[in-house]
């Protein structure tokens, strides 16, 4: 696990001049699907009250998401806006994603969207991952490794809809 803090991370990428640039910085605005909104950073704010890692506040933020919002295919559609769906706190993968996404970067964590496949062979007895062997969303979190900038962070993945994390690439 990474110990560096949220708010290492967040003051990294905070826009100075002086600056080294990191193309991770891309990941910090707000776009169509991922707004900057109030209501937003409301929700992430008890996943970022304290000194903790990025990565603990991240997987705290992913773990609320999976308890709080049902899953619920049709309930939203391919353009439902981020806060539309943490409003009726129900939706599907993506967005599920995009709420995530949302949340990190109100508090200035680059996070970047992840679509793909998950393709299950659960053992016996076992569920599938719920939006399995079907295009699914998940969300890429971006940890810087030095803070002097001259190495390369990486991305961790945190799927909220499965409440499952892990290293990307």
């Amino acid at each position: 696990d990474s110990s560096v803090l949220w708010e290492q991370v967040r003051e990294r990428f905070r826009y100075c001049a002086k600056n080294p640039f990191d193309a991770a910085a891309d990941f910090v605005f707000a776009s169509p699907y991922v707004p900057r909104h109030a209501d937003l950073a409301d929700y992430a704010r008890p996943s970022f009250t304290g000194q903790d890692s990025l990565l603990l506040a991240a997987r705290d933020l992913m773990q609320r998401i999976y308890h709080d919002f049902t899953y619920e295919s049709h309930s939203t559609q391919i353009n439902t806006p981020a806060r539309e769906a943490l409003a009726q706190r129900r939706g599907v993968c993506q967005d599920f994603a995009h709420i995530m996404i949302a949340c990190l970067r109100a508090y200035g964590v680059p996070a970047r969207y992840v679509s793909g496949y998950l393709l299950t062979h659960p053992a016996p007895g076992q569920p599938r991952l719920v939006g399995s062997d079907a295009s699914h969303a998940w969300v890429s979190v971006y940890l810087p490794d030095g803070q002097d900038g001259a190495t390369r962070g990486r991305w961790c993945d945190f799927d909220p809809t499965n409440n499952r994390d892990g290293w990307g690439s």
